[in-house]
């Protein structure tokens, strides 16, 4: 063992053969600190439990890091959290299991003097002065990142929002600031040739029986339209790169003139 470990509750340090334990309050560590528990468990296993004094500001955890000039890095960090489920795992009904998690409580009373961000999660990207955007090549720069994985497994969603009973959410997406904004949504990166349903839901048509769709190929007719989409509500659209626009009308997808 190098450093400091916290082992089962307990700060360790190796001095030799004879472990020695001690209570850390305030402590400045040079080496890295690594802990172990393979039977841990608890909703605040780990607890850092502030609370911040009138008209100061707290951070209640920070990682500052850096890199050493002219060097080559591979990889930076600041906070990693890497989730493994056993395969034999089972997750209980109403279970959620996910590395990080953001909660905000906002309570009945609260005053803002002024213009204020109040967020689950925030982002601040300084780009300074590099052009990281479709000019950079090889670069994919955004301010949130998020993948699959190169497996065969399926999610439901890229970006699920679910509004809580009772709550409103006034814009599930809103644009604003000062500066400058290209595309509201991009595909030219997907470059897959297959049809691209841009909305699906929402109303239904008078019979009930389909949700409406807006969608995007190259079908050219009423039985390949069909084929691409499936059922949908009077009244949906299917644009057609081969130059038409498509409506649903009362089941019969119809070429607008």
């Amino acid at each position: 063992m190098k450093g400091f470990e916290l082992i089962n509750g307990r700060w360790t340090f190796d001095s030799g053969n004879l472990p020695v334990y001690i209570d850390v309050g305030t402590a400045d560590l040079t080496a890295p600190f690594q802990q172990k528990d393979y039977a841990a468990s608890g909703y605040s296993y780990n607890l850092v439990d502030l609370q911040c004094t009138t008209g100061n500001s707290l951070r209640g955890w920070r990682v500052n890091l850096s890199s050493n000039p002219s060097s080559t890095i591979t990889d930076l960090q600041c906070v990693h959290g890497y989730l493994t489920a056993a395969a034999s795992s089972t997750v209980a009904a109403g279970g959620a299991i996910y590395p990080l998690s953001a909660w905000i409580d906002v309570p009945d009373g609260i005053t803002f003097a002024g213009a204020s961000v109040v967020a689950g999660l925030r982002v601040i990207f300084d780009a300074n002065t590099n052009a990281l955007g479709s000019a950079a090549a090889g670069v994919e720069s955004a301010l949130v990142y998020a993948q699959t994985w190169a497996s065969a497994g399926t999610i439901d969603a890229g970006l699920f929002i679910a509004a809580g009973a009772g709550s409103t959410i006034d814009s599930l997406i809103e644009l604003g600031g000062s500066g400058t904004v290209g595309r509201i949504i991009d595909l030219t990166s997907w470059g897959a040739d297959t049809v691209v349903e841009l909305v699906r839901g929402g109303p239904k048509d008078a019979t009930g029986l389909a949700h409406w769709v807006f969608a995007v190929g190259d079908a050219t007719d009423h039985a390949s339209i069909v084929a691409e989409v499936g059922g949908s509500a009077y009244g949906s659209m299917y644009a057609s790169t081969a130059g038409k626009l498509w409506v649903n009308e009362s089941g019969t997808w119809t070429a607008q003139t």
